[in-house]
């Protein structure tokens, strides 16, 4: 596909985003809580080396794994770092989604 129909810094933030370890199903159901501390996340079977800004597709999209609060945390509550941010606004912007959309 040709790539120059696209704006030069979406590309830029999505290609040059970091490959990490990346859960691909990371819900409410998966966390597993004892005594009101983390013990452990589970169902990491799809899990793989992605983009990181992928995690945020996954915890910000209700049609994926997110609904209710844990939604609602993570669409409009919490922030990551301006990279990545970055990286997934380019992501889902018109014409420039590379993934599902």
């Amino acid at each position: 596909e040709d790539l120059s129909a696209y704006p030069s810094d979406a590309i830029d933030a999505v290609v040059n985003d970091n490959i990490v370890w990346v859960h691909t199903d990371l819900r409410m159901q998966n966390i597993l809580i004892h005594n009101g501390r983390l013990a452990g996340v589970i169902d990491w079977e799809h899990s793989g080396w992605l983009p990181q800004h992928w995690q945020l597709h996954m915890l910000r999209d209700p049609m994926h794994n997110c609904v209710g609060i844990w939604v609602r945390y993570w669409l409009y509550e919490h922030r990551f770092d301006e990279r990545l941010e970055r990286s997934y606004q380019a992501s889902i912007m018109k014409g420039v989604s590379m993934y599902y959309r």
